[in-house]
């Protein structure tokens, strides 16, 4: 049985920007994607390049979904987003940290087994057979960004974090790491990352049930700590993410408007949900 969207909340972190993130679902497979914020001036047309990315691979994941191998499918949308960079570009990047890039994770739904890959810090909670998986970002991945941030920040507060020249050198010096074997293995343009997707297969023992977020949305579990991985695809299934958004967005204008309790380089990050059952 293909995967099928029972409900799906897309939340952009700022009113006033472009979502980053996509998500979407073709025959056997469903994905969800988060494109990284820019850190300087676009080489895109559009307001926002990491928005491009997303769409564009939601675009190519929806052409080549029927393709078996899923290594094989992370090639042809990477070759795919190279070649329309290549085509669309105002201008040629000057560093590597200016080119666009995203998380990913998709799933595939098999008679047997589910097979997932990701790159990035997308993450999922899966219900078979009484048993409950999870793939992608992990709470001690979040711990090193939640760290980080508030080293960075210091009394800056999440409000004033992405304005900060120092936070932006910052986050320049990491991302020109990515993809190349220094920093983490993201969706982007560079063909090598499709050799180093992540990879977890778990049994299908019945139907299965699942919520594939951004980490804005898994932050209601790893940075805020609401919930427990089970809690909180029980909680989006029988509330509804429309509920569960807003509890989010509380907790980050509300609760810590300022990022004191939980530092983070923005108040609000653009938090996408998808749950589906097969």
């Amino acid at each position: 049985m293909d995967p099928e969207i029972i409900d799906a909340m897309s939340l952009a972190g700022d009113r006033a920007k472009v979502n980053d993130d996509a998500y979407g679902a073709a025959g056997h497979r469903i994905w969800v994607i988060d494109g990284a914020t820019g850190l300087g001036d676009p080489l895109l047309p559009g307001r926002s390049d990491a928005a491009w990315l997303a769409r564009t691979a939601n675009r190519l994941l929806h052409a080549h979904h029927a393709v078996r191998d899923s290594g094989q499918l992370i090639s042809a949308v990477i070759a795919g987003a190279v070649s329309a960079f290549a085509a669309e570009r105002l201008r040629a990047p000057e560093a590597r940290w200016e080119l666009p890039c995203a998380s990913l994770l998709l799933l595939t739904i098999g008679a047997d087994e589910v097979e997932a890959i990701w790159l990035g810090d997308c993450r999922g909670i899966l219900s078979s057979g009484g048993e409950i998986f999870t793939c992608g970002e992990t709470a001690d991945g979040e711990a090193e960004e939640r760290a980080w941030a508030g080293q960075l920040g210091g009394a800056l507060g999440a409000g004033a974090m992405l304005r900060s020249a120092e936070v932006i050198k910052a986050l320049r010096e990491s991302r020109d790491g990515f993809n190349t074997g220094r920093g983490r293995w993201v969706l982007g343009l560079e063909p090598e990352a499709a050799k180093h997707v992540a990879r977890a297969t778990f049994p299908r023992g019945g139907p299965v049930a699942g919520l594939l977020m951004s980490d804005g949305y898994s932050a209601l579990e790893l940075k805020y700590q609401r919930y427990d991985a089970p809690a909180l695809l029980a909680a989006s299934a029988d509330r509804g993410l429309a509920a569960m958004g807003v509890e989010l967005r509380r907790i980050e204008e509300t609760e810590d408007p300022d990022g004191r309790r939980w530092p983070r380089f923005k108040r609000s990050d653009d938090a996408t949900a998808v749950l589906f059952g097969a």
